[in-house]
């Protein structure tokens, strides 16, 4: 496992839903250790038998969501509890993943062969509106393939120095962030509310340039990017002071 482009914000690569600063930072050692070698079939049907998540919130906005992939195929969005997927990977017990009040999209080619019609996201029974809302958003982005494989932003933005939430929030991210968060009338958190701010001026990376990987092209889009953020942290500040997860003076 190659943990030199991880980041201190990423998800930890062990699976448990935590950032690695607050996981395996300072023990990696124990993830190199892991030998843990699963059957993709046996992986898919253990995903699928997970008890579902029990957020009723969650549950309405999941159901009256209609993903058609770029293949023109309906899907649907499946909640499963993230302590009980988290339990699948090592470590994840002894790291507290059931405290854990976030989600993971659970990559579909896990659960493609058994259970083609749905997309799986593993979510905390505590998890706020706004996470929710960013979660689906990512399943859609993922569906949609908007994304990038998984640790390749990690790579690129050590590669190009460049925030690696850039990457991972595409333009097309933001756009169905809000789209989501009008819908369902939520009150973004701070982090998600200065997405919003970038994609309704057109300031997040465009999912083609990403994916294109053009290391000048993107280097100057999110220079582009982090200047209007410099420019303009007094007035993004007062737009999220008094949102949940703000971190910033009062």
């Amino acid at each position: 496992m190659d943990l030199s482009n991880i980041a201190r914000n990423d998800l930890c690569p062990c699976g448990s839903g935590k950032k690695f600063k607050k996981c395996h930072m300072g023990r990696e050692n124990e993830l190199l250790d892991d030998t843990l070698s699963v059957d993709p079939a046996q992986l898919a049907m253990k995903i699928i038998a997970l008890p579902a998540c029990a957020h009723p919130r969650a549950a309405e906005m999941a159901a009256s969501l209609e993903i058609v992939s770029p293949a023109g195929k309906q899907l649907k969005v499946k909640l499963v509890d993230l302590a009980a997927y988290c339990a699948l990977t090592p470590y994840a017990k002894q790291n507290g993943a059931e405290q854990n009040d976030g989600g993971v999209v659970i990559n579909p080619l896990k659960t493609k062969l058994l259970d083609p019609g749905f997309v799986y996201l593993a979510l905390s029974p505590k998890a706020g509106d706004s996470t929710i809302v960013h979660e689906l958003a990512h399943v859609i982005d993922m569906v949609c393939g908007s994304c990038l494989p998984a640790g390749k932003a990690q790579e690129m933005a050590g590669e190009m120095s460049v925030p690696v939430e850039l990457l991972e929030h595409p333009q097309e991210f933001g756009d169905k962030l809000i789209e989501l968060a009008e819908r369902f009338a939520v009150s973004l958190d701070a982090e998600d509310e200065i997405i919003a701010i970038l994609a309704r001026r057109q300031l997040l990376l465009p999912a083609r340039m990403v994916a294109k990987g053009d290391h000048k092209e993107i280097v100057a889009a999110a220079e582009k990017t982090m200047r209007f953020m410099q420019n303009n942290q007094a007035e993004i500040d007062a737009r999220i002071r008094e949102r949940e997860g703000y971190l910033g003076p009062r």
